[in-house]
């Protein structure tokens, strides 16, 4: 077969039988909480994965094969310099006047936004709230959650403080996030449309704008997603659209000066941000030096694009630095950073304490004190984590690793038990544990919209202007309603949102639009960050979930115009 040679059907292949391997392992591991990984079920596993997903890999090769030889015999051009195919709108080419105007979309999205707003006024005050409302009342600064964000959140609880009614602070608060968030979407679709997508993809993403479920309730929630997630997707959707739009110049122009301007409160707003921005200023000087030692010439593309990211980022860091200094801000605990190896130890100790050493007892119970591993949740690190001994691992390194490593070795299946039940919800497409990570109680479902009761205790409560719909919208998010329908649910939990980016990242690499996988580099390793995290919550993947149908947009968008030729 043709497929079999074109470039495409290893890389597909390799794809899909490691997606099929972790549905495989996840499917497994629902069903029986501890895989004994022993010569059996890794033969399962791997004839399981690797037949049908190389036949698989070969049909999707030939399909698109299929389709870009139909592409190119109905326009008769070739692929130009690997990158477009004439006959396609791209950048030099003015917009489609039949699209409409972004802001037509901005005021469609935050008018759909208006009904759940009053169901919930003032506001969705859950989880970290009050934790935040703490620092603000008392003080007490912490790096933990983002300091800057924080300051935003004092600063309409002063408005409301002076007004006179708290709840106007935190509605002010709300509507002002409501409105970054619908204001994102539409200068991304401004974006896609600058990129030559047409009417279709305008109403596609417009539409997802307004009716995605989770969009208005991250805006109507007053912790750091919201805020981080309009700013996080306008840095991937311009990403993409610096490198369709392959200006190799060191000259900048305003998309340049948004590009920084958003970068900034995305390292401001999310901790865990800064990690791939990061590995992104490196992959951006490596990218530079190879071209120019390959090439013999310089690359201003990744020079701009280096110099930009690494200036965003400096500023976001001063800016972030400068305020933990003034307010005399506490470093926050590096414990979330360990959730990993701390859920590990923990499972290791609660099934197999009795028949382990008293020396790798006595390492275990310095690191987790009280006993806690006996807390072990498969599906969360917090009930654990919120023992864990710092302060231990930092002052004994050595004996702490040499712990970790020697039980890994004694009890390889315990290891990775946990780390795909912790992380079943972002490698598993038919995982629920995510849904009732935090129990069964009215607002604790993927959806978080309970009210803490600290918030009663600072002036604030729950006051809905339409009782009806609230309880509508309340009963749809604590049963999980949307997540529990056959087939449509799998589209509202995030178990395939990883794997469509991989997917997305393939299909690019064999349309030969490589340059396109490094806002899905970005995409990918802020999930990365996550699966090293304390549980999988719809708030913590939701900025690059929301990215997909913006990329589907360029990859699969682009509008067909006629050539004078």
């Amino acid at each position: 077969m043709k497929c079999l040679k074109n470039r495409g059907f290893i890389l597909f292949s390799i794809v899909n039988s490691i997606f099929l391997a972790f549905q495989i392992a996840g499917f497994a591991l629902a069903r029986n909480p501890r895989l004994e990984w022993n010569l059996s079920f890794v033969l399962i596993l791997v004839f399981g994965s690797v037949i049908p997903g190389t036949v698989l890999g070969v049909f999707v090769a030939w399909f698109l094969k299929h389709l870009r030889e139909k592409k190119e015999a109905a326009i008769h051009k070739k692929y130009e310099d690997g990158w477009l195919v004439e006959g396609y709108r791209t950048l030099g080419d003015s917009m489609d006047k039949k699209v409409p105007p972004a802001s037509l979309a901005w005021l469609i999205i935050l008018v759909s936004y208006v009904p759940a707003f009053l169901a919930y006024y003032p506001g969705i005050c859950a989880y970290d709230c009050y934790i935040q409302l703490d620092q603000i009342i008392y003080g007490s600064w912490n790096e933990h959650h983002p300091i800057l964000h924080t300051l935003v959140i004092k600063a309409f609880w002063m408005l409301g403080e002076t007004i006179g009614d708290v709840n106007v602070g935190i509605a002010f608060f709300v509507l002002f996030q409501l409105l970054c968030l619908s204001g994102s979407f539409a200068f991304c679709i401004h974006m896609i449309k600058k990129m030559g997508a047409g009417k279709a993809w305008y109403w596609v993403l417009t539409g997802f704008g307004a009716l995605f479920p989770y969009n208005v309730f991250v805006g109507l929630s007053v912790t750091k997603a919201g805020l981080f997630a309009a700013s996080f997707l306008p840095v991937l959707v311009l990403l993409l659209y610096f490198f369709y739009e392959r200006r190799d110049s060191l000259r900048l122009k305003k998309e340049d000066i948004l590009y920084i301007l958003f970068l900034i409160p995305s390292v401001a707003f999310r901790n865990n941000a800064r990690y791939p921005i990061m590995v992104l200023i490196a992959v951006f000087l490596i990218a530079a030096i190879v071209r120019m030692i390959a090439k013999k010439e310089v690359c201003y593309s990744y020079f701009r694009l280096f110099l930009t990211t690494l200036t965003g980022f400096i500023i976001s860091m001063a800016l972030v630095t400068t305020a933990s200094q003034m307010l005399n801000a506490q470093q926050g605990d590096r414990r979330e950073m360990l959730s990993v190896p701390v859920q590990q130890l923990a499972r290791t100790a609660d099934y197999h304490s009795e028949e382990m050493s008293s020396g790798d007892m006595d390492v275990i119970n310095e690191f987790i004190l009280d006993e806690a591993w006996r807390l072990y949740d498969p599906v969360i690190s917090d009930p654990v984590k919120r023992h864990v001994n710092t302060w231990y691992a930092l002052h004994f390194p050595k004996q702490t690793a040499e712990t970790y490593l020697r039980l890994l070795k004694e009890y390889p299946s315990e290891y990775i038990d946990s780390f795909l039940a912790n992380n079943a919800g972002y490698l598993y497409i038919g995982d629920r544990t995510c849904l009732t990570v935090y129990g069964d109680a009215p607002g604790h479902g993927f959806v978080q919209t309970d009210w803490a009761d600290d918030m009663y205790a600072y002036g604030a409560s729950h006051e809905s202007l339409i009782p009806w719909l609230y309880n509508i919208l309340e009963k749809m998010n604590s049963e999980n309603i949307l997540q529990r329908i056959p087939l449509i649910g799998m589209f509202f939990v995030p178990g395939y949102v990883l794997w469509c980016f991989i997917y997305f990242a393939v299909v690019c690499w064999y349309r030969k639009r490589d340059p396109l996988v490094i806002s899905i580099v970005l995409a990918v390793l802020f999930i990365g960050t996550l699966l090293l995290g304390p549980t999988v919550q719809m708030r913590y993947i939701y900025p690059v979930w929301i990215f997909l149908p913006f990329l589907a947009a360029v990859v699969f968008g682009e509008k067909r115009v006629k050539s004078d030729s």
